[in-house]
């Protein structure tokens, strides 16, 4: 009898351990895309990414748990990892979400750094990520994908509409506040017809504009503390005139602008728009720095693949991550009506992390731009058929002055590439002014700060009495 418990327990051992070599659970990436954005008409086929096909097709018998969220909060991961009580065997780790110092200094991580495949990858990317993969002397996870932060940026179209020159950009947050400022005093003199500073659709209220320009100057703050490796902190005088002048400038703006027409009867165009698509916008972007003379700062956030040093299958693991690098790096897109929303992620990591790559990298928009231009085709033919219903010809004729006036089809064809060959030489060229943001959690209470804006946008505390409560949450 204990001879055959003794067989029972070993059984179940196996078969436990096998389990667990049959599966893969990875989290951070999502299994599922899309075709091609353009069929707006048609339901959208959902299908696998690359990576996926191409890992059941190496390894049938070793199925793939992928899940998008990592079910961690940024010091929770750490704890975990520190524990050893990681239930998952591959880890996409974005730092926007998660401190990747933290995380790779935590002692819970694979050093993946003798994997000879995954280091010449690494190498070949742009030093600024290959040094940021790199902790402690240790390869603990590797940059699969960057994202930029938010930028502010000109809006060309409505730039030269309004006269303006590319010298005329803001290139601070302080030529901001000068440029807006003039812009108030210009059309108190003479209103802009159909031209805005900026617009939220789902935030237009007395004071958008205050409280947009206080986010957007802490934001800058912020970086400018980050990249000097100073403390966080606001009660200086230049922040506090800052403060003052936003205030003052932003209230200015929304009584000067007459009230919004909601879409698509507008014809209005924003001077200023927001993107995270910043490669494309790289000379019409206002970089982080508070004033022309600072450091020009582009926040950009690193998403790592890593392996967890209890994973229960590490070999699988580390496959994994060499496949899906594989085919980030190696993959040929040569149709680009067929490219899906993982192809157009893919294009744009490669674009961006790796140092050799160059010509024109299309987008998984690609196409748009014909749709478009058949739509305005189509509008065109109605209102110039005289046998037409007049109220027909007439919406016909205002969908054309949308489509001139909003610049849509340039718009549509900027959409259908993720670089140009000649944006991405300017990214090539620019890519030392980029700076890897650890975590977005920079200010240590965010409700607070949120808070503390608010009561300032209100009126209800001074500028003096907002950087002092901002430091103090800070201590």
């Amino acid at each position: 009898m204990r001879k055959i418990l003794f067989l029972l327990v070993i059984l179940v051992c196996v078969a436990g351990t096998r389990a667990l070599a049959d599966s893969l659970t990875v989290v951070g990436l999502s299994d599922k895309t899309v075709t091609h954005q353009t069929q707006v008409d048609e339901k959208l086929d959902i299908i696998k990414p690359l990576w996926y096909d191409e890992w059941q097709a190496a390894y049938p018998r070793t199925r793939l748990r992928v899940n998008w969220t990592v079910p961690y909060s940024s010091s929770s991961l750490v704890r975990a990892l520190q524990d050893g009580k990681m239930k998952q065997d591959v880890l996409a780790l974005s730092s926007e979400l998660f401190d990747w110092s933290a995380a790779a200094s935590s002692g819970g991580l694979m050093d993946l750094s003798d994997d000879p495949e995954l280091v010449e990858l690494v190498s070949q990317m742009h030093p600024l990520f290959s040094e940021a993969a790199y902790q402690g002397g240790g390869l603990y996870g590797i940059p699969c994908e960057v994202m930029f932060s938010p930028m502010v940026y000109c809006n060309v179209w409505a730039w030269e509409e309004a006269g303006y020159t590319a010298e005329d950009m803001p290139s601070s947050f302080a030529s901001l506040m000068d440029f807006l400022e003039d812009w108030v005093a210009r059309c108190e003199k003479e209103p802009a017809q159909d031209i805005r500073v900026s617009w939220d659709f789902s935030n237009y209220t007395q004071v958008p504009y205050v409280s947009w320009l206080v986010n957007l100057l802490l934001q800058h703050r912020i970086n400018q503390c980050e990249a000097e490796g100073i403390a966080i902190t606001f009660n200086t005088p230049e922040i506090v005139s800052l403060l003052e002048r936003a205030s003052i400038v932003g209230r200015a703006i929304f009584a000067m602008e007459p009230a919004p027409q909601p879409q698509p009867d507008t014809n209005e165009v924003y001077l200023l728009e927001s993107t995270m698509q910043t490669p494309r916008k790289l000379p019409q972007m206002i970089p982080y720095r508070m004033s022309d003379s600072d450091q020009q700062l582009i926040p950009v956030y690193v998403t790592y693949l890593c392996v967890p040093k209890n994973c229960a299958n590490p070999e699988a693991a580390r496959a994994f991550i060499r496949l899906y690098m594989r085919c980030l790096r190696e993959h040929v897109y040569d149709d680009p009506m067929a490219t899906t929303a993982w192809d157009g992620e893919a294009l744009m990591a490669r674009a961006l992390l790796f140092a050799d790559v160059t010509g024109d990298i299309w987008a998984y928009d690609y196409g748009v731009a014909e749709i478009r231009q058949q739509g305005l085709a189509k509008q065109e033919a109605i209102a110039s058929n005289p046998s037409a219903d007049a109220k027909r010809r007439e919406l016909a004729e205002r969908a054309i002055e949308r489509f001139e006036h909003g610049h849509m089809l340039e718009r549509a064809a900027e959409q259908e590439y993720v670089f140009t060959a000649e944006q991405l030489a300017l990214y090539q060229a620019t890519v030392s002014s980029l700076r890897v943001v650890n975590s977005h959690s920079m200010i240590a209470d965010g409700k607070t700060a949120q808070s503390l804006v608010n009561q300032f946008v209100a009126g209800r505390i001074t500028a003096q009495e907002f950087v002092e409560r901002m430091d103090a949450q800070q201590e």
